[in-house]
Parts: C-alpha cells; structure tokens; sequence
C-alpha cells in the first residue's frame, strides 16, 4: 500500500457494484466552489448534492469524478415558503437566513465579517423536497454549516431519512452570533439521544478582542494574532452508533458504505469495529476479514511513514550546517560530471 488512496481501490476489487445502484450519498449544505477533499477522495463511487443560493441556474454535471453531481441555487430552511429572506454579510461565508447578533461578535476581531451589507430575498426549499426533486431517496453523509439553523434543518427531515444516515457534520458557534441560532448543547444532546456518537471535534478559533480597541490600538494583523485566540466555533462529526444500526435492517451495502466514510474521515479504529461489526452479522466474513486487514495496513503505512518524518527531522536538527553545505556540492559536482 503505497498511497493513501490505495485502500479504497483495494477495498473495491471485485465489490465495485455493490455502489452501482445505491452510491454512497453526500449532503453538503453550506458548499462553497468545491467539495471538501475527504469527498472528493471518494467521488468515484458517490453522488453528490450541494447548495450554492447566490441565485445562479440549477446545474446538474459530472464533475469532481462524481457519478452524479447536483447544484441547487436556493437556500435550505426547516419550514416549506418560496423565499426567505438572506441577510448578506461583509463576508461571505458568514450570510445566514438568520440575523447576525452584534452583541455577541461584537467581542471578536473578525466581528466586521459579520457587518450586514445588504438583505435580499432568495428563493428556498427544504432539503426533504431537494431530495425528492433531486430522486435521491436516502443519505449516507449529512454536511451542514448553514451558520445558525444547522439542528433545524436536521430535525426537518422524515424520520425515516433520519435513521439512515450514517455520518453528519456540523458547525455551530460557541455562542449564538446570529438571532435564533442552534446552540453546541442542544444539538450535542439532540445527537446523543437520536443513535450517534461524536467522533470528531475540532475548534476554529480567533482573539476576543473588539474591532473598536484594534482600532484605537491600530494593531496590525500580526499583532492581533502573536497576543491569542479563543475557540470561536465548533467543527462537530457524528456517527452513528453501531448499537443503533443493530436494531435496524442493516445491509453489508450500508456497513460497507460506513466503513469507507471511517477511513476517508481517519477513524480507522471504528473503520475495524464497523468491519467486525458486518462479520458479527455474517453479513460477508470474508469481505469483512479483508476489510480490516486493509485499515491495519494503511494505519502500519502511515506509521512508517510518521517514524521517517520523525528521523528526518532530527537528522536536519542535530546534523552541522556543514555537512548540508558538503552534500550541496557533492549534488553540484555531480551535475557537472
């Protein structure tokens, strides 16, 4: 196993259709230019739908490798209406069909982000009738960042869909920057008691200081990140719980399918679990023998490859400049001969 990407094709000899008619399904709400490379590094054997609401044409291509690659050109909400009202912000990325709260970015130095520059009325829909009008009749992994109303449109979908998903991401502020916004705890608790587990956490982070004292200061960009910043965001991952998936009509298709979104998402410790999780059921023991031996090769590879950067690294740290200026002229020399 040479590359990273080598589990994946080892993984599919001889079972590529298995996702020829049921491909994995990734939601991505909150898309930007492109999708994210743990998706990308799956494409071949995924649809994709993403959102974009800044009023370009629907567009359906087969790009990014994808075997079906859906645009929609309309902001997701919880609650069915033709349009919703989009509050856009000085940056981007921050636009929300919520409102944001200047008395809580106030205290952040990337609080002119958030400034208001214009509110427009764009068309909308829920992501249940994005589905129904995409034909996509399930989903396998949810992505959300809608900066706000990422838990209300969780809880908008037929339970039904609900209980097929197998992984979902969200981003919810450490405090609410928008009116209305879902918190941390109630989407932590909403997940906990609906069949998942958080298997991943991570922090985007910026100081909490005020654009007003950056400004009486006049600090420089450098400056206002040499004095330290404070968790701003959470990126959250969930998956779902094995003891949920055993109550449920759980095919070798969806193990597998939850296998690969283990290993694209580096979880290869649960990536062995799902995989002796699919032989417990007698869902295929010989695939789930190869399934594991295939997650303990990459983890090895990694290792090795983790073990060489370290040498290297302390090779240049206590070798003497010298030496280095010696083997630039051996290179030198060679050239010439």
């Amino acid at each position: 196993m040479q590359k990273k990407s080598d589990w994946l094709d080892l993984s599919l000899e001889g079972q590529r259709n298995i996702f020829s008619d049921f491909p994995i399904s990734i939601v991505d709400i909150g898309a930007s230019n492109s999708p994210p490379q743990n998706c990308l590094d799956i494409a071949t054997i995924s649809t994709y739908l993403g959102f974009d609401p800044d009023l370009r044409e629907p567009q359906e291509n087969h790009g990014f490798d994808f075997l079906r690659r859906i645009i929609i050109d309309k902001a997701v909400i919880s609650l069915q209406q033709d349009y919703v009202e989009f509050y856009l912000t000085k940056y981007p990325q921050c636009s929300s069909t919520l409102c944001p709260d200047e008395n809580e970015y106030k205290h952040y130095s990337v609080s002119p982000f958030f400034d208001v520059v214009d509110r427009v009325k764009i068309p909308s829909i829920t992501l249940e009738n994005a589905l129904k009008s995409s034909h996509i009749k399930y989903i396998d992994w949810l992505k959300l960042d809608t900066q706000g109303t990422d838990l209300d449109i969780l809880k908008s979908l037929d339970p039904s869909t609900i209980n097929k998903l197998l992984a979902v991401d969200l981003e919810p502020g450490v405090t609410s920057f928008y009116n209305g916004e879902n918190r941390f705890s109630d989407i932590h608790e909403y997940m906990l008691g609906n069949g998942f587990w958080l298997a991943n956490l991570s922090q985007q982070r910026f100081p909490r200081i005020s654009d007003s004292t950056v400004k009486k200061l006049s600090l420089t960009n450098e400056e206002i990140h040499l004095i330290g910043d404070s968790p701003f965001a959470f990126e959250l991952q969930y998956f779902r719980n094995l003891d949920f998936l055993a109550k449920q009509n759980v095919s070798f298709r969806d193990l597998f399918a939850f296998w690969i979104l283990a290993m694209t998402n580096s979880h290869f410790a649960f990536a062995i679990e799902i995989a002796m999780f699919a032989r417990q059921l007698e869902l295929g023991d010989e695939l789930s023998d190869k399934l594991v031996s295939i997650t303990l090769q990459l983890c090895r590879h990694q290792n090795e490859i983790k073990k060489g950067s370290f040498l290297r690294n302390l090779f240049t740290l206590i070798s003497p400049p010298i030496f280095f200026k010696l083997l630039r002229k051996l290179k030198r020399l060679r050239n010439l001969i």
